[in-house]
């Protein structure tokens, strides 16, 4: 059967969406990259993350958190020129613009527009959220938090999180940065019961339901993973890992490999490996768009 040819395919598919961001201890020639972020419409950069996208294969190496004073940290980055994107709760982008890496440590600084709006279709603040301010104390506790997690200390940064999250059960923040920290640490079951206690607090953020959808997967728990990866792209139809998670779900689907493709064709820039299972699927049985993927990959003539 065709679906049953990619299965193996499916399966590492979604095994490297787990790992989605996060660098492998045998690269060579990394750098500390470090910034500080500035200006903005608000006092407070907590909930805001820092995007960097390598400029020669489009391909996103890290996402890291940024603390309430505007810090933010990537241990090693490869050397090479990036785009650095600064993006908010709701994956809005705030800033975006253009470095260069090289082989020595370096310091880097973003200014922030002074106002901003956001865009349509990716959520707004709840009331709840509104009439439950965060205390000193919760606020404390996340950016105490996103410091253990720039460490990669993901046990303690949980901690934080959780007690933040038991503290404040409306906060949030709180539930997602312990959704995504037990994410990044394999634990499955606990991201789940995170992120739909973050989506129960606002429903319109369709970040929140692609890492669901993600956690979901990992638990192979694969009608579910579906269901909330089509929620979250009828929220944010650019949501590239919904689509990632998505196209490795179809994979294993009788009669589902051309929606398969459209989905990693999506996810192709951003993500690796999804182009490289695009590649594989197209020369082993072309269907719809794979014409479109390997003219979009020829390089061009200028």
């Amino acid at each position: 059967m065709a679906a049953q040819r990619y299965v193996c395919l499916a399966v590492c598919l979604l095994t490297a969406f787990n790992g989605y961001g996060q660098f492998s201890a045998t690269k060579t020639n990394l750098t500390e990259f470090r910034g500080h972020l500035t200006g903005g419409a608000t006092n407070s950069f907590t909930g805001m993350s820092v995007e960097v996208t390598n400029l020669r294969d489009r391909s996103v190496h890290e996402r890291a958190d940024v603390v309430s004073d505007g810090s933010f940290a990537f241990r090693a980055i490869p050397e090479g020129d990036y785009q650095v994107r600064v993006t908010s709760l709701y994956d809005d982008e705030l800033a975006s613009t253009v470095t260069s890496v090289g082989p020595s440590p370096m310091s880097f600084e973003i200014r922030l527009p002074q106002s901003r709006m956001e865009k349509p279709g990716t959520g707004t603040v709840s009331i709840r959220q509104l009439n439950h301010p965060m205390s000193k104390q919760v606020k404390k506790l996340l950016e105490s938090g996103h410091k253990l997690v720039q460490e990669q200390h993901f046990d303690d940064a949980a901690k934080r999180f959780r007690e933040a999250a038991q503290d404040a059960p409306d906060c949030l923040q709180a539930h997602a940065d312990l959704g995504l920290t037990l994410f990044r640490m394999g634990a499955w079951e606990g991201a789940v019961e995170e992120f739909r206690a973050a989506i129960a607090l606002d429903p319109k953020i369709s970040l929140l339901h692609s890492n669901l959808s993600g956690s979901l997967a990992a638990l192979h728990r694969f009608d579910e993973a579906e269901k909330e990866a089509m929620n979250a792209l009828k929220l944010d139809s650019r949501n590239v890992r919904a689509h990632f998670v998505l196209g490795g779900i179809l994979l294993q689907k009788e009669g589902k490999v051309s929606q398969a493709v459209s989905h990693l064709v999506e996810a192709q820039d951003a993500i690796p490996s999804a182009k490289t299972a695009v590649e594989q699927i197209c020369a082993v049985q072309p269907v719809t768009g794979c014409h479109n993927v390997v003219q979009s990959a020829m390089p061009s003539n200028r």
